[in-house]
């Protein structure tokens, strides 16, 4: 499948990408943008490394590393993952980058597709290549649509149901004055019919398993796949983005509380959760939930979003606000665990050793 590849795996900060043979590397342009892309790549592998040079075309505001959401990152998460440059196309003022990422596993005869991404490279006439944010390049040909202060970004065919968008930024205003955080003026919504398309509007034309939603809190951009202007779960990250370096776990609890789920509000998830409960011959521990949101995902957004009520019912928004900021920077599970333990949990037993019979408390409140 990769023989014939110009590059191979070598060193920069990591690995660097694979060139494969179709790639014009007599083109100036081209080898250009391989170079700034190269870097950015090589940046992925290495814990404390973030590229800075993301840049916005049309403005400042959207700078973003937007494959963040969708590619591994760091030491850990990158051990086997890999990348070949398939095209380099220049298109105007930029070079098109198609790259496949994918990962080896020890005794599989194929590799795993990860994604295969779609990156402009802006070729200035300063001299520097750059990369742009994909969002942007791809919301050049969709309209927008401002309803109070919120942009809904839609394709051209798309007409637009204002009283849902006028729900949808009640909604958000409504959390702003309940937790005193700034409103969600100049943010996006960007709507999408399904999730491929999600993905494409990102720069990723094939993911495994694309999200149904996605938002961007620096950039106050989210994205949603459900082809509609009502997504609570994830425009909550923007009204809160001023916290969006809490640890997730907390994050996502908040977004779960004040906005239920994908399908599923908030009371209807500790339900869900529960009846998981049930179900279980044996009890993983809050900290082996922290550490795997995935395997875990129902318990992990249910749980979260359960801390973060009892959190409100003790010192209401501030105390939410308070717990987010005391647990920003990379923690551990168990740092976690120690300030929700400690600093606001007045029970005999800690909310870590309790919080399974607090779920089923909580649901039998609700209706369980």
């Amino acid at each position: 499948m990769f023989g014939l590849l110009l590059g191979g795996v070598g060193d920069l900060f990591g690995r660097e990408p694979g060139i494969m043979s179709r790639v014009d590397l007599g083109n100036v342009s081209v080898v250009r943008a391989l170079d700034v892309w190269k870097l950015y790549v090589g940046t992925r592998y290495v814990d404390s490394a973030v590229y800075e040079g993301w840049y916005d075309p049309f403005g400042d505001r959207f700078t973003e590393d937007m494959y963040d959401c969708w590619l591994p990152k760091g030491v850990s998460g990158t051990v086997d993952l890999y990348s070949v440059v398939l095209s380099a196309e220049p298109e105007d003022d930029y070079v098109v980058l198609r790259t496949l990422w994918y990962r080896r596993v020890a005794g599989d005869l194929y590799p795993a597709t990860i994604a295969i991404t779609r990156t402009y490279v802006l070729l200035g006439g300063d001299g520097v290549a750059r990369l742009c944010n994909p969002v942007v390049m791809a919301m050049r040909g969709m309209k927008r649509r401002s309803v109070g202060g919120l942009s809904y970004v839609i394709d051209k065919d798309y007409k637009l149901n204002y009283a849902a968008a006028e729900r949808m930024v009640a909604y958000c205003d409504s959390l702003s004055a309940l937790y005193d955080v700034e409103d969600i003026r100049e943010s996006y919504f960007v709507i999408a019919r399904s999730r491929d398309e999600l993905a494409s509007l990102c720069g990723v034309e094939y993911f495994a398993s694309p999200p149904i939603g996605l938002a961007y809190p620096k950039s106050r951009l989210m994205l949603s796949s459900l082809g509609n202007e009502w997504y609570p779960h994830e425009m909550a990250h923007i009204v809160f983005r001023q916290f969006s370096g809490s640890h997730p776990f907390l994050f996502e609890g908040l977004a779960v509380f004040v906005g239920g789920s994908i399908y599923d509000s908030y009371r209807g998830l500790l339900q869900k959760a529960a009846r998981e409960l049930r179900s279980r011959s044996e009890m993983p521990s809050l900290k082996y939930i922290i550490e795997h949101p995935v395997e875990e995902s129902l318990l992990y957004y249910a749980v979260g979003g359960l801390i973060v009520h009892m959190i409100f019912d003790i010192g209401g928004g501030s105390g939410v606000k308070k717990l987010l900021s005391e647990t920003s920077g990379n923690l551990s599970a168990d740092e976690i665990l120690y300030v929700i333990d400690t600093k606001y949990d007045k029970g005999t037993e800690g909310i870590s050793e309790r919080w399974n019979k607090l779920v089923m408390l909580y649901a039998e409140k609700y209706g369980y």
